[in-house]
């Protein structure tokens, strides 16, 4: 199978939104408490174009014969200036998600490689995931790339 990463396009917003759909289902299943089903599918036309054209932002998806098998989705920050802060810019890798039956062929690191090079051409060294303790395969999935713990939120349901 050959598999190609490149930018994701405005043209791939229906495959893109089953992706976006199969990785908010698994959210809604998992913590109904937090998420709900909303009235769109996946994600809007509007936050595809804008993830698209802001250079600060991308959505990189894997193709193979014309069909996305999966997509990372990451956006550049910086904090907001404060006294006991050193001022800082990184990435955070906002959505990686390979459909299941392409699983463990290595997409889910293609896409990350090309999110490494993104960053080292941004002249950034860092980069942040939020992920749900449900989520025991993700955080396998980074903890092997070599990401760790960084924060914790703790909550206490009253």
């Amino acid at each position: 199978m050959n598999i190609m990463i490149r930018e994701g396009k405005v043209e791939d917003l229906k495959e893109m939104n089953s992706l976006f759909e199969d990785l908010d289902k698994h959210h809604r299943v998992n913590l109904p408490n937090i998420f709900k089903k909303g009235n769109i599918e996946g994600r809007t036309l509007e936050h595809i174009e804008n993830m698209c054209k802001d250079k600060n932002s991308k959505i990189f998806v894997a193709e193979s014969e014309g069909k996305l098998l999966g997509l990372a989705e990451v956006i550049k920050k910086k904090n907001v200036p404060y006294p006991l802060k050193i001022d800082r810019e990184w990435i955070v890798l906002d959505t990686i998600i390979v459909k299941e039956e392409y699983r463990g062929m290595g997409i889910g690191n293609m896409l990350f490689d090309t999110i490494l090079d993104w960053t080292k051409e941004k002249g950034i060294n860092r980069i942040e995931v939020n992920v749900y303790e449900f989520n025991k395969s993700a955080i396998s999935f980074y903890k092997g790339l070599g990401f760790e713990n960084f924060s914790r939120i703790m909550y206490l349901e009253i």
